[in-house]
């Protein structure tokens, strides 16, 4: 009888663990999510001259937002893990990159 090797290095006590790496990432994303809403009211609040902070902390979301997207990617290595959260650090952090990149190419404009 031929025992997969893949499933027997895979298996935990528990069917519940979360990697750290889709944790953390997760957490990003949602920082760079309510961050950029943050700044997006502060911006309309400022009527769109916001001045130098608000560029500056939108380039930080998006240094925050690849380093989760990085982070994310590299969980799903871990295949004993749930995949759940795995998937929402990369949907959050895939949502600001694009977010980021639409506002740096409409600033272009």
């Amino acid at each position: 009888m031929r025992v997969n090797k893949k499933k027997r290095q895979a298996y935990r006590p528990s069917d519940h663990v979360v990697s750290r790496e889709s944790a953390v990432s997760s957490i990003l994303g949602s920082i760079g999510i309510f961050g950029y809403l943050i700044l997006v009211g502060a911006s309309f609040q400022a009527a769109g001259n916001g001045g130098i902070l608000l560029g500056a902390a939108a380039w930080v979301l998006f240094g925050i937002s690849v380093f989760g997207m990085m982070l994310a990617v590299r969980s799903y290595h871990d295949t004993a893990s749930i995949r759940v959260w795995k998937v929402v650090g990369s949907i959050t952090n895939g949502a600001v990159l694009l977010f980021s990149a639409a506002l740096f190419v409409i600033g272009l404009i």
